[in-house]
């Protein structure tokens, strides 16, 4: 009679050990991302080239990272990695609030012209996400 209710305790103790662990590696893909963000700000775009990297190994849907992982490999001079790197961060969630900065890139350096249009978000995007951003230091 035991058994069913120890196999329901471990099965619920194991979900939330899983639990935990994942909200710590999101946790740390966040970490890398605003390191990212701040590395970028300060034009250390090969630094935060790979931040974005090693966040998005941890959380690979990301949009926004995705996004700026784009804008890190444009200033260090890897246009087909930033195309790419764009449309991703629209397959993901063309909604996302980098978006419109997604759109715009890719409409300015691929040539090809992308539904949606606005203004391409950038660094000062990056600022102003890294001053409002609650989980920030």
């Amino acid at each position: 009679m035991r058994t069913p209710w120890i196999r329901s305790f471990v099965l619920a103790l194991l979900l939330v050990v899983a639990g935990t662990g994942l909200a710590r590696a999101q946790g740390d893909a966040q970490k890398l991302f605003l390191d990212g963000l701040r590395l970028l700000d300060a034009g250390r775009a090969n630094e935060a080239a790979g931040r974005f990297e090693q966040g998005l190994d941890i959380d690979p849907d990301n949009a926004q990272a995705r996004f700026y992982l784009g804008e890190a490999y444009l200033a260090t001079g890897r246009k087909k990695q930033a195309i790419e790197q764009w449309r991703r961060a629209l397959d993901i969630d063309a909604d996302s609030l980098v978006a419109e900065g997604a759109r715009k890139r890719l409409s300015e350096w691929s040539g090809e012209p992308v539904a949606g249009g606005g203004d391409a978000g950038n660094v000062q995007t990056a600022r102003t996400f890294i001053q409002e951003c609650p989980l920030c230091p």
